[in-house]
């Protein structure tokens, strides 16, 4: 897949503003990696908080993050059907 970045410093970079669904595809992967990597945080936390009533929060927060990353999938999924519906593939096919 192709990244979307836009000229930045030599550590900074940022996305445009994009519409295709290869540009879009990349922006939630990069949204869903995010998720999956602050729920491993929250996750590790969890397992080291000892107070009854911070666990039980955590515990919710955490159930709360796998439904917004559960939705991100099926979104980024839809998304990735319409970049290959599209023929965006630059051109490229194959005879299966």
């Amino acid at each position: 897949m192709c990244k979307v970045i836009t000229p930045g410093g030599e550590h900074e970079h940022g996305h445009g503003p994009v519409d295709e669904p290869a540009g879009i595809a990349e922006l939630l992967r990069e949204s869903l990696i995010g998720e999956l990597e602050t729920t491993g945080d929250l996750m590790a936390r969890l397992e080291m908080i000892e107070d009854a009533e911070v666990s039980h929060a955590l515990f919710h927060l955490i159930e709360k993050k796998r439904r917004i990353t559960d939705d991100l999938w099926l979104l980024l999924r839809r998304v990735e059907d319409r970049f290959f519906e599209s023929g965006e593939t630059h051109g490229h096919t194959h005879s299966h």
